[in-house]
């Protein structure tokens, strides 16, 4: 079983230094990676606790205890070995948009440590073989697979446009809109939160792509200069579902041009879980019924101006809003 970052201090015992400020069983909170109020890039090889981050994003143990980040901010995958070195496993660092060729367009696979990187976000392993990485490159909205022994990469789902399509057809020619995390379940089944479309995805392993949860429809955002209306069909942000079916429920991740990665999901269980993020909410998808349930946090009916603004009127909207309650 492979660890989240929620687990990060469990395995202190692993790669622990002289320089370490706390031991493995101390019980104490202490830096694990990263040098405190510094964001930016160290050189490769530097020790754990003299390597600097920018916004690191997401981290998961291999099968030999190694632990493989996100470097949000640096566009790059990083891994500390069994001594507590680091060194990058793929991104180049630069900002962009996989390896260019000659002509400048993306290759189809070129070197991991070439591939240029926007804000990726999550990551898991392939579960039948941790030699290969998925990442959730998030604002390049596409899933890319590092073969990390032989240090290529190349897309495994979705072209870069920002877009909601592709249902029913392969995965490499579909569309995402900030994909912001991804799971997979023992048979290969990988399953992406596609977050700007408000939908979670899926892939068979034979690479063809639907939509698993959420409500698609055809809404007009707008006129065309010929008067006729102007239509968009993806996911839309909303509270609906409980109860119910997959196909009927509707969430709410972040939106806008700054936006956050948010509605991360994982598999446990036999369960789906997605962090609903605007809606305030933990809700499963059970993967055998197809039912949607939360399972975290609290519903309830409000009246106002939700928006922050005087001049909008209230409204009235059944959601989980933000606060703090519950403990015990």
């Amino acid at each position: 079983m492979r660890h989240s970052l929620l687990f990060l201090l469990a395995p202190l015992a692993v790669a622990c230094g002289p320089a370490d400020p706390c031991s493995d069983t101390s019980g104490d909170i202490c830096t694990w990676l990263g040098v405190p109020e510094t964001a930016m890039f160290s050189e490769e090889g530097a020790f754990r606790l003299e390597a600097n981050t920018y916004l690191p994003q997401d981290g998961i143990f291999d099968s030999l205890g190694r632990f493989v980040f996100i470097d949000f901010n640096n566009h790059r995958i990083r891994r500390i070995d069994e001594e507590g070195f680091v060194t990058t496993i793929a991104g180049s660092g630069m900002l962009g948009d996989g390896v260019a060729g000659s002509e400048g367009l993306p290759l189809p696979e070129g070197p991991a440590t070439d591939f240029a990187f926007n804000h990726p976000t999550d990551l898991a392993f392939d579960p039948v073989d941790d030699n290969i990485l998925f990442v959730a490159a998030w604002h390049n909205s596409r899933i890319v697979r590092v073969d990390l022994p032989n240090n290529l990469a190349r897309t495994e789902c979705a072209t870069g446009a920002r877009d909601f399509g592709g249902d029913g057809g392969p995965a490499a020619a579909a569309f995402l809109d900030l994909p912001s995390s991804l799971a997979f379940d023992a048979d290969r089944t990988m399953y992406i939160m596609d977050q700007a479309n408000q939908v979670v995805r899926r892939i068979s392993p034979e690479g063809v792509i639907d939509t698993f949860a959420g409500i698609v429809e055809e809404r007009t955002i707008g006129t065309k200069p010929d008067g006729s209306p102007l239509t968009d069909i993806k996911g839309w942000p909303g509270y609906e579902g409980d109860g119910g079916p997959k196909e009927l429920a509707r969430f709410h991740a972040t939106v806008g041009q700054a936006a956050d990665p948010s509605s991360r999901i994982a598999l446990a269980n036999g369960k789906l879980f997605i962090a609903d993020t605007e809606n305030h909410l933990i809700r499963a998808i059970d993967l055998e019924t197809g039912l949607v349930d939360r399972v975290v946090g609290k519903v309830e009916t409000r009246t106002g101006d939700f928006d922050g603004n005087p001049t909008t009127a209230e409204t009235t909207e059944t959601r989980g809003f933000p606060g703090y309650s519950g403990d015990g």
